[in-house]
């Protein structure tokens, strides 16, 4: 593929590479090389596309959640900065369009394959930041992968409470909370549970879900809360 030949995905990202070679390796997939093509592969640039793309959204994050603690914003960039993720931002981009591919990985519908979508995506990343400055880069993976805050969730996240409330009670009363079914309805393709919490035999939270590990989860954030209604350290 020859470098005016990728210009339609310069206009996908917003930007035109002043050395266009940077291009043309970011989208060579090892297969190709494979083919006994000279050129290099993409897989040095993806190095060093994963690492700046992190750093940029590790940034972008940091400033704008500013109230969230380092355990929820690393959440919040694994649910960004993943293959998974990643390959299907590519997909949707239409970068299948002009990876190349050896022709086995073609036969196999490489052109559809996320991991080696993400990898490209990480290797085009890394051939932009060589081929500007870290600022550029930043505009456009913040365009690209930060554009709308509002779709990261935030909230608590639920599963954290049993695990803290046990820490919490074994820690200070040496015992361990004890979850009680208290109730399943519907039907059995969708029940729906209510698990009571006791502490010390006394009764500490109630939590309903469609699965009882949800339930005992609701009903230990329940506990947890009125623990700390009691002022206990926590």
């Amino acid at each position: 593929m020859l470098p005016e030949q990728l210009s339609d995905l310069e206009e996908i990202l917003g930007y035109k590479f002043r050395n266009p070679i940077l291009l043309v390796e970011a989208v060579t997939h090892s297969s190709y090389k494979g083919d006994g093509k000279s050129q290099s592969d993409n897989e040095r640039l993806e190095f060093l596309g994963d690492a700046v793309i992190e750093l940029i959204v590790s940034e972008g994050l940091y400033s704008f959640f500013t109230g969230l603690d380092e355990g929820r914003l690393t959440k919040i960039r694994s649910g960004i900065v993943n293959r998974k993720s990643l390959g299907k931002i590519a997909k949707e981009l239409g970068f299948g369009k002009y990876i190349l591919l050896g022709e086995g990985e073609i036969k196999s519908s490489g052109r559809k394959n996320k991991t080696i979508l993400s990898n490209m995506f990480e290797a085009v990343i890394g051939a932009i930041f060589l081929d500007s400055d870290y600022n550029t880069t930043r505009v456009i993976v913040e365009k690209i992968l930060l554009s709308d805050f509002s779709m990261f969730d935030i909230s608590e996240p639920v599963e954290k409470f049993k695990n803290r409330l046990q820490e919490v009670v074994q820690k200070k009363f040496h015992i361990v909370p004890k979850y009680v079914v208290k109730e399943m309805s519907g039907p059995d393709h969708n029940l729906t549970f209510i698990v009571d919490v006791f502490l010390m035999d006394q009764f500490y939270g109630e939590g309903k879900g469609k699965s009882k590990k949800k339930a005992e989860e609701e009903a230990a954030k329940m506990a947890f809360t009125r623990l700390k209604e009691q002022n206990f350290e926590l």
